[in-house]
Formats: C-alpha cells, sequence, structure tokens
C-alpha cells in the first residue's frame, strides 16, 4: 500500500475494517493509561486520508490520535468520513518522534 494512492471504495473499506478494529476489546494497549503505553513505531500514509491524524497538547505532551469512520457517516447523516468527535479508541499515545520523509 505504500506509496500508492488508493480509490473511494478502498479507503472506506479500509476505514471501517479499523474502525472495527478500534472497538474490539481484545486491544490491551487500550486498557494501558496512556503515559505508560510501549513506544512503537505508527505509520500513516497522510497522501490518503490527512485529515486523520491529530495531536492534542497537554502539560508540553503530544498525544497522537488518529479518527476512526465516523458514526455519523456510517449512518448517512455525514457526507465526511470523518467528524470532529474524538473517543478514546482514537488515542494511541505520547508522540515522541515524527518522520514524513517516507
Amino acid at each position: 500500500m505504500k506509496n500508492k494512492l488508493l480509490t473511494q471504495e478502498q479507503i472506506i473499506n479500509r476505514e471501517i475494517e479499523l474502525y472495527k478494529q478500534s472497538l474490539e476489546d481484545t486491544n490491551v494497549d487500550d486498557k494501558i493509561p496512556i503515559y505508560d503505553r510501549k513506544c512503537i513505531e505508527f505509520v500513516e500514509y497522510d497522501f490518503n486520508m490527512s485529515q486523520t491524524i491529530f495531536y492534542i497538547t497537554n502539560n508540553n505532551t503530544l498525544i497522537l490520535g488518529r479518527k476512526t469512520i465516523s458514526q455519523l457517516y456510517l449512518n448517512n447523516q455525514l457526507k465526511s468520513i470523518n467528524c470532529s468527535n474524538i473517543t478514546q479508541n482514537m488515542l494511541l499515545g505520547i508522540l515522541k518522534d515524527c518522520n514524513y520523509k517516507d
């Protein structure tokens, strides 16, 4: 998928799968307090969905998040895939480093 633009249908299908995964109770990291989560590499192909990545500032700390497909979109109440609502399952962790080269 790297360096490949997706079709709208491919993006929507991917976002629906990510949404389903984000709601599963089996993800242990979601239960760990955000400041105690282990460091992992997160890759997002922002040329497909640049509006999905967001940052929240908290005491000079950047919390990284990724929006999932909006429930309003799934219910045909919104034309955009994402809305402004942020839920706990969208919070990934503390941003340690960022690389925009790739």
